[in-house]
């Protein structure tokens, strides 16, 4: 007997948990600011100007009608959050005087931002450390890492910019970028001199750490493409389609 391998088309049990997730977030994708009176969210540090403007403008109470999250996304969003959760605990296990979701905020050209803090921690041999935290795909780690000895592409801008502007409002020394795979990668596959290594920490998280100048540098040129969307979003005009990872003057269609 030959048995059937395509899977059906009206799965019943295991979109459950996804109905799930959508029951418990009805009102909760759209938090308020960690900061009252804010205006962005640190979150939003590398995004598309036009994508900042809508989200401002969103804030300030405007309607753009945004499509309703994906099931597929939700599954990613969600899988991230657990990642997270177990993370943190960890972290406070092994490091009890870390902070964990500290609430910050930065203020200039009269505007006021605001994140949460993955992580804080102070420390004697590196000063304060924060720590922003990213869940990934096994793809995606991969090729952050370097596969099979190709260049590592390193964190997203959008993760650094978030966690350089977090760092700057909490006075921090370095910022720490970590991505934990939600697959393990195996041990042929991980870059030299890790390659082989079964019990490589490398096949399931990767740090990057930048100093107080490259804090201030990223920060600092991330608060003026802030300043400049604000601007457009007081004088009622479009923020430009422009990513701080495209070059200057060139626009996204």
């Amino acid at each position: 007997m030959k048995l059937n391998t395509i899977p059906t088309t009206a799965p019943v049990f295991g979109p459950a948990l996804i109905a799930y997730w959508e029951k418990i977030h009805q009102e909760g994708d759209n938090k308020p600011m960690a900061i009252e009176g804010a205006k962005f969210r640190h979150s939003w540090a590398g995004w598309c100007a036009r994508k900042i403007e809508y989200s401002m403008r969103e804030h300030e109470g405007e309607q753009f009608n945004p499509e309703p999250i994906a099931p597929a996304d939700r599954w990613r969003m969600e899988m991230g959050t657990i990642v997270h959760d177990y993370w943190q605990a960890a972290i406070l296990h092994v490091f009890p005087e870390a902070k964990i979701e500290e609430k910050l905020s930065l203020k200039f050209d009269e505007l006021t931002t605001a994140g949460h803090a993955d992580c804080i921690i102070d420390t004697v041999a590196y000063g304060r450390v924060m720590i922003e935290l990213k869940s990934r795909n096994g793809f995606g780690y991969k090729m952050d890492i370097g596969n099979k000895g190709s260049e590592p592409e390193g964190p997203a801008s959008t993760a650094i910019r978030q966690g350089a502007l977090n760092a700057q409002a909490a006075n921090c020394e370095h910022l720490v970028i970590l991505h934990l795979s939600l697959e393990a990668v195996g041990p042929a596959m991980l870059p030299a001199p890790h390659k082989g290594q079964k019990y490589s920490p490398l096949r399931m998280s990767a740090e990057w750490w930048y100093t107080r100048e490259e804090i201030d540098e990223i920060a600092n040129h991330e608060r003026l493409r802030i300043s400049a969307v604000a601007k457009a979003v007081e004088n009622q005009v479009r923020a430009p389609r422009s990513t701080p990872d495209i070059p200057s003057g060139s626009r996204i269609t």
